[in-house]
């Protein structure tokens, strides 16, 4: 489906956008001829002169004639001033046909004798003549400029004769339409590996907040260095309130001896005195 649009867009970019349409009017080539019949009958005698000629009788052997008369007729119509004429130009009509230097000189002999047969004056005779002559180059291409151009063209826009250039522009079309759907994939692929890691950096984010909260609430281990600390300063405090070794006892009794000597003397002192 592609490539039969890609083909028709080709062709009507290439065929149907060249037209050919001079102003008429009673001055114009076409009305001094005499019309479309006279037109129809000149083309229609050079060809059959043509198709006869020893020189050129082979290259008609295999041609459908009354297709080259009526499209030759269409064309020399919209270029000497009647219908306007749309298809092909010059050069793409007649590639591939092989129209060599040799049978277009037969060409301008028999249009000149099937002028002189109709007896068109001599004056229009040489303005027809000429317009033919200056068909040489699109129909010969005897340097080969037009081929080149055409070539170019070709490879720019395509052409609806040449299948190897329509292959190419299907070909270009799949690849560009191959490299559209490989980016939209990486691009996916992108977003969906930074969504990955997102979450796994939140995940990890919230294990460590559990984390930290869960180690707050468990007791604080201490280290050896202060497990000893402590357990020093403990055993300090528990000597002070420990009660006095046996030294603190023996004094308690030089104590009370101290406090009942002057309660001897004075019992002595009272009973000397009475």
């Amino acid at each position: 489906k592609l490539f039969q649009q890609s083909l028709a867009h080709i062709a009507m970019a290439n065929v149907g956008a060249h037209v050919i349409s001079n102003a008429g009017g009673p001055d114009c080539i076409f009305e001094r001829l005499g019309g479309q019949s006279p037109l129809e009958k000149f083309v229609d005698g050079f060809y059959d002169l043509m198709a006869t000629d020893k020189d050129t009788k082979k290259f008609f052997e295999n041609r459908n004639l009354k297709n080259l008369k009526k499209r030759t007729v269409d064309y020399l119509g919209g270029l000497w001033g009647g219908p306007a004429y749309r298809g092909p130009d010059l050069f793409l009509a007649h590639t591939g046909l092989g129209v060599t230097v040799r049978i277009f000189e037969v060409m301008m002999k028999c249009a000149e004798k099937q002028l002189k047969l109709m007896k068109v004056k001599s004056g229009l005779s040489k303005e027809i003549l000429d317009d033919l002559r200056s068909m040489k180059e699109p129909l010969c291409d005897p340097t080969g400029r037009l081929a080149k151009e055409r070539h170019a063209k070709n490879l720019a826009m395509g052409d609806p004769f040449d299948d190897a250039a329509n292959r190419a522009a299907y070909a270009a079309k799949q690849q560009e339409e191959q490299e559209r759907r490989k980016k939209i994939a990486e691009f996916r692929k992108k977003k969906q590996e930074e969504r990955e890691a997102k979450e796994r950096a939140e995940k990890a984010k919230k294990e460590k907040t559990a984390q930290s909260t869960q180690d707050s609430k468990m007791p604080k281990k201490t280290s050896n260095k202060e497990a000893k600390i402590g357990g020093k300063e403990a055993e300090d405090e528990k000597k002070l309130k420990k009660p006095k070794a046996p030294e603190e006892a023996v004094e308690a009794p030089a104590e009370e001896a101290s406090q009942s000597v002057p309660s001897v003397v004075e019992e002595l002192i009272d009973s000397e005195y009475n």
